[in-house]
C-alpha cells in the first residue's frame, strides 16, 4: 500500500500507535499536532488521505479544519477520515457537512484505521462503471429516428 497520509493527532501515544501501524502497512506518514500545522502540511505535501483525530476539547477547531480543506480547491479531492472514541449525533452531522468521508470509531485501534484507509484508497482507485450511453439505444429512442435500421 503506497499511500501518502497526513495524520493530525494531538495525543502522543495515539499518534505513535497510528503512525507505526500505518507505516507497517506501507503508508508514508507525516504528522501534525494541531489544525494550523495540519492545514499547512496538507497544502505542502498534498497527501492521498488525511486522518483527523477528533478531540472534543478543540471540537470547532477540528471541524473548522475539515471544512477549510473541503473548501480549498487544492485539497477538496483528498479524502478525510475522522477518528474518535465516541461521537454524538450532532458531531456526526457536523462531520458529514464539513466533508469528512468516514468516521473510524476506535479505542486506539490502529488496525481499524489501517483498514479504513485501505478501504478509502481502494474505493478511489476502483474504475467507474460503464456508462449507459455505451449500450445500444432502444428501438423507440428518438436518437434513432433518422438512422437506418
Amino acid at each position: 500500500m503506497d499511500i501518502s497520509l497526513l495524520l493530525l493527532e494531538s495525543d502522543e501515544s495515539a499518534r505513535a500507535a497510528y503512525t507505526g501501524a500505518l507505516r507497517d502497512a506501507g503508508c508514508t506518514v507525516s504528522t501534525a499536532t494541531d489544525s494550523a500545522h495540519a492545514y499547512t502540511a496538507a497544502l505542502a505535501e498534498m497527501p492521498d488521505v488525511i486522518v483527523v483525530g477528533f478531540d472534543p476539547s478543540v471540537r470547532e477547531d477540528r471541524f473548522g479544519l475539515c471544512k477549510r480543506l473541503g473548501a480549498d480547491a487544492r485539497t477538496r479531492h483528498v479524502p478525510i477520515l475522522l477518528t474518535s472514541a465516541a461521537v454524538n449525533q450532532n458531531d456526526l452531522e457536523l462531520a458529514t457537512s464539513t466533508g469528512v468521508l468516514a468516521l473510524v470509531l476506535e479505542s486506539r485501534d490502529a488496525a481499524k484505521l489501517v483498514s479504513a484507509v485501505r478501504g478509502v484508497v481502494a474505493a478511489r482507485l476502483k474504475p467507474p462503471p460503464l456508462r449507459a450511453s455505451l449500450e445500444a439505444p432502444a428501438k423507440d429512442d428518438p436518437a434513432r429516428k433518422n438512422k437506418p435500421a
